[in-house]
């Protein structure tokens, strides 16, 4: 067994934490809520004091006067706890809404746009290319609604494609448990060796 403080204490927030499976909303329950809450907070300020230190007063000490211009824009959002210069709020606001949609849009018309038609384009020469350029044309195909799909031939392309979601969909998320799984996994390892020193 270990005679880490550090260990012990993770260890019982631990299992305080997976209280919940057995008594559902309890004391050692929302104690470590509390405490995972209130770290993640804590953690979150004292990053922001240390970007401020290292991204605006140490180029300000160095004589970079630049930076003055995005610390009044941060100062500015502050102004929503005060009634009579609260609009001036709307600024940088209305600064971070546009340079975040700008790169969002560039973004996204690159990655899932442009990326997936060239991923798309590939020679027939195997059968996992044709599988592919079959099921992304199917899944469109399922999309075209303003299309008169009433025939058979159409109808069975649009299953194809509804498959083929259903089939990523699903992948995607056994994806997603088999990770959780690993995570729940290493935790039981750190309990079982680390804490109480089994298996060695």
């Amino acid at each position: 067994m270990s005679t880490s403080p550090a260990v012990w204490v993770g260890a019982i927030l631990s299992l305080a934490a997976y209280s919940f499976l057995v008594f559902q909303d309890n004391p050692a329950f929302g104690l470590s809520e509390h405490l995972v809450v209130g770290c993640a907070a804590g953690y979150a300020v004292v990053i922001g004091v240390e970007n401020l230190k290292s991204l605006a007063f140490a180029p300000l000490a160095k004589g970079q006067l630049t930076v003055i211009v995005p610390l009044i824009l941060g100062a500015l959002l502050y102004t929503k706890y005060v009634r009579r210069i609260a609009w001036m709020n709307r600024i940088p606001v209305a600064l971070l809404v546009g340079l975040a949609s700008g790169v969002a849009v560039r973004g996204a018309v690159q990655s899932q746009v442009l990326d997936q038609i060239k991923g798309t384009i590939r020679p027939l020469t195997n059968v996992s290319n044709l599988v592919l350029i079959l099921g992304v044309v199917s899944v469109i195909w399922y999309f075209f609604l303003t299309m008169k799909t009433g025939s058979t031939k159409t109808n069975i392309i649009s299953k194809v494609g509804r498959w083929v979601m259903m089939a990523a969909f699903g992948a995607g998320f056994g994806s997603t448990v088999m990770g959780r799984f690993s995570i729940l996994v290493g935790h039981f390892q750190f309990l079982l060796y680390t804490w109480l020193g089994l298996g060695k």
